[in-house]
């Protein structure tokens, strides 16, 4: 049988266990700035603030009208409901406006929406059975 060995390094050898030099609670300085940690917060977010507010060159996301391209063929409540399904903000009174001016004017704007919306929408009345024509224009 082996018997097992234990070797303790005396203090300040490669062995030891290195103790902290700072205590629990005590407030540390920022290596790069040389202040504290809660001043260094502080300013950091004043300057994300401050950035956030001065910065003037954000441009806003282009938006896309979704329009109803009018068609004969069209059977009234079937464009109506999906309308009013598909498009969250749009009501029945709404729907059967934009279904009443494609029908007399050729186009009726359903709405006005971020570009990945309006193409989502597109897609949904283009893939209606029977479908309903939708196109959307740059705003």
């Amino acid at each position: 049988m082996r018997k097992s060995v234990i070797v303790c390094a005396q203090p300040g050898s490669a062995g030891a266990i290195a103790k902290p030099k700072v205590k629990i609670g005590q407030v540390t300085a920022s290596p790069q700035l040389g202040e504290p940690a809660q001043q260094t917060k502080i300013r950091e977010k004043t300057q994300v603030k401050q950035r956030v507010e001065t910065k003037q060159d954000v441009e806003e996301a282009k938006r896309y009208k979704l329009n109803l391209i009018g068609d004969d063929a069209y059977d009234f409540e079937h464009v109506v409901d999906r309308l009013e399904n598909l498009v969250p903000d749009v009501d029945k009174a709404m729907a059967v406006s934009c279904f009443n001016e494609a029908q007399a004017a050729g186009l009726a704007l359903i709405g006005v929406f971020h570009m990945e919306t309006a193409e989502l929408y597109k897609e949904q009345l283009i893939r209606s059975e029977p479908m309903i024509y939708a196109d959307m224009q740059e705003e």
